[in-house]
């Protein structure tokens, strides 16, 4: 069999398994959930009490977040889901090698022209585009989310786009081949890989944000991007704001903004 072949070979099975995956149920429901999550992580304006990511500066007063353009938008959209995923995604496509074994696939798959090898990596293509398909569902909430608000009605494509591009896609892709890892390991299957990889995501988020102030980024550590939009944002509140020391602002992923006239505004 040739490369070109075997490559469309391993497609055409990674696209059956995701049409699988995308007729069951579930699916419905983890976009419904990611929508509702969407909806409530961007509050109007005169809502009281909701909570959204901000940044707080001890120099001004109250927390402050970015007017919804598309800019602010693309960008808080993938430290929105990013986060999510660091915690949650690997179990919405967890158990797919499991789920093989558990079915008493093994003799459906030694008799297949696949090697271990490429079934390994059918299973990856597969989560990737799942987790694709779901990324690509809250950038268009958010869209939405944008002029339903109402502070903006200028859509640029590209302040959506880079960011799926950049820095979902190969997070996602990150994500697709350490769970693939931890399947093909049955002592991580269970309990022990979910322990493991919840600590691993707690301590990864928390020098993430304990170190958002620091002048240079890791590019092989920042595998989420987080690190690389807080820089960003932070860059442009003390532009906006003319500020002069440094290492002042902090952001908060979850919490309260009090007044929600305390905004500025983020460009390209």
């Amino acid at each position: 069999m040739t490369r070109t072949a075997s490559a469309l070979n391993l497609l055409s099975i990674s696209l059956v398994l995701v049409k699988e995956r995308i007729r069951r149920a579930s699916f419905l429901w983890t976009i419904v959930v990611f929508a509702c999550c969407t909806y409530y992580y961007f509050p109007a304006s005169d809502t009281t009490g909701s909570q959204t990511t901000v940044i707080k500066n001890s120099l001004l007063d109250g927390h402050y977040r970015g007017t919804y353009n598309s800019v602010w938008m693309g960008l808080l959209v993938v430290l929105f889901f990013n986060c999510l995923l660091l915690f949650g995604g690997i179990f919405l496509i967890r158990n797919s090698i499991g789920r093989d074994v558990t079915l008493q696939l093994e003799m459906y798959y030694t008799t297949s022209p696949l090697n271990v090898h490429q079934y390994a990596e059918s299973k990856r293509l597969a989560n990737f585009l799942y987790l694709a398909l779901v990324a690509l569902a809250v950038e268009v909430m958010a869209l939405i989310m944008q002029l339903s608000r109402g502070e903006s009605y200028a859509i640029e494509p590209l302040s959506y786009l880079m960011p799926f591009v950049l820095l979902i896609l190969p997070f996602i892709y990150v994500l697709s081949s350490v769970t693939v890892c931890m399947e093909l390991l049955p002592p991580l299957r269970r309990n022990l890989g979910n322990l493991l990889l919840f600590i691993l995501s707690y301590a990864y988020l928390s020098i993430v944000f304990t170190g958002a102030n620091k002048t240079e980024i890791n590019p092989y550590f920042d595998v989420t991007g987080l690190q690389f939009i807080v820089k960003n944002v932070f860059s442009q509140f003390r532009q906006y704001f003319a500020l002069t020391r440094p290492n002042d602002p902090s952001v908060s992923f979850f919490e309260t903004i009090g007044d929600y006239n305390n905004t500025f505004q983020i460009t390209p």
